[in-house]
C-alpha cells in the first residue's frame, strides 16, 4: 500500500500544497460520487419496493371486490330462501288451524335468478384466482374448493327446485296468481330436508370466501402490516375450513371425490383421443 504521506514529502517543497490541494479535491470528488451513488440505489431500491406494495394492494382490493359481490350474493340467496321456507310453513300451519293467511309472498324466479347470481359471483373469484395464481401456487386448495362448490350447489339446486316450485304461488302474466293450495306436512317435512341441504353448500361458499379473504390479506398485505390473522378452524370436518397451512391434504381431499376423479377421467380421454398414433415401420415407409 502506497504511503501517501512519504510520497508527498519526498516531493519537491514547493509542488506540495498543490498536489495535496488536487488530492483533497479528488478525494472529496469520490466521496461525493459515491454517496450519490448510494443514494441512487437505496433510492431506486425504496421506489421499486413501494411499486411492490402499491401493486399488492392493488392486486388484494380487485379481489376483495370480487369476493364481498359473491359474500353478498350468497347471504341474499341464502336469506331469501329461508324466508321462503318459513313462509310456506306458516301459512299452511295457520291455514290447517282454520286462520286466515296471506299467501307466501317469495317466488321461485326470484329464488332462481339469486341462486345463478350466486353461481355467477363466485365463478369470478374463481376466475381471480386462475388469473393470478402466480401469486401462491398453494392457491390452487382454493380454485378446486370453489369448483367443487360450485357442482355441489348445482346439485342441491337441482334437487330442491322442483319441490320448491310447487310449494310456492305462481304469478299470472294478467294480474294475480293461480290458485295456491297451503303445503301438507309431509311435503313441508321434504322442502325442509332439501332447503338445509341447499343451505349447507351454499353456506360453504360462504365460509371459503372468508378463508380467501384471511389468506389474501396474510399474502399479499402482511409485509404492510404485524398482525396476523387467525384462521378458521371447524371443529364439525364437513365444514373444514381452507387453509393454505394444510393446502396439500385438502388437495387430497378434493382430488379424491368422484367430481375431480370423473375430471380426471375425462382428460385423459380425451388427451388420449387427440394423442398422434405411433406408427409400424412398414405404416411410415408406405406413408413415404
Amino acid at each position: 500500500m502506497v504511503d501517501f504521506w512519504g510520497w508527498l514529502n519526498s516531493l519537491p517543497t514547493a509542488l506540495q500544497p498543490q498536489v495535496f490541494t488536487a488530492a483533497t479535491q479528488f478525494s472529496i470528488f469520490v466521496l461525493g460520487f459515491l454517496t450519490i451513488l448510494g443514494t441512487a440505489w437505496a433510492n431506486r431500491r425504496n421506489t421499486l419496493k413501494a411499486a411492490r406494495d402499491a401493486q399488492k394492494l392493488e392486486i388484494y382490493n380487485l379481489a376483495l371486490g370480487k369476493i364481498q359481490t359473491a359474500a353478498d350474493a350468497q347471504r341474499k340467496v341464502s336469506s331469501y330462501l329461508t324466508r321462503a321456507n318459513m313462509a310456506i310453513r306458516v301459512h299452511a300451519d295457520l291455514v290447517q288451524q282454520g286462520i286466515p293467511s296471506s299467501i307466501p309472498s317469495q317466488r321461485f324466479p326470484e329464488f332462481s335468478s339469486l341462486h345463478f347470481e350466486q353461481g355467477r359471483a363466485a365463478g369470478e373469484v374463481h376466475l381471480f384466482l386462475e388469473e393470478w395464481a402466480i401469486i401462491d401456487p398453494r392457491l390452487e386448495a382454493f380454485r378446486m374448493a370453489f369448483g367443487f362448490q360450485s357442482h355441489t350447489v348445482s346439485v342441491a339446486f337441482a334437487a330442491l327446485s322442483r319441490t320448491l316450485m310447487t310449494q310456492l304461488p305462481t304469478d299470472n302474466p294478467q294480474g294475480g296468481t293461480f290458485p295456491y293450495a297451503a303445503s301438507q306436512g309431509r311435503h313441508i317435512d321434504d322442502l325442509g330436508i332439501l332447503v338445509e341441504a341447499y343451505q349447507r353448500e351454499s353456506g360453504l361458499v360462504g365460509a371459503y370466501l372468508g378463508d380467501l379473504n384471511v389468506e389474501l390479506q396474510q399474502l399479499l398485505l402482511g409485509h404492510l402490516f404485524k398482525g396476523r390473522i387467525v384462521r378458521r378452524d371447524a371443529p364439525d370436518p364437513t365444514q373444514f375450513a381452507i387453509r393454505l397451512d394444510r393446502h396439500r391434504e385438502i388437495i387430497r381431499h378434493f382430488q379424491s371425490t368422484e367430481f375431480f376423479k370423473n375430471g380426471a377421467r375425462l382428460d385423459s380421454e380425451l388427451r388420449a383421443a387427440h394423442r398422434p398414433k405411433r406408427l409400424s415401420w412398414w405404416q411410415r415407409l408406405l406413408q413415404t
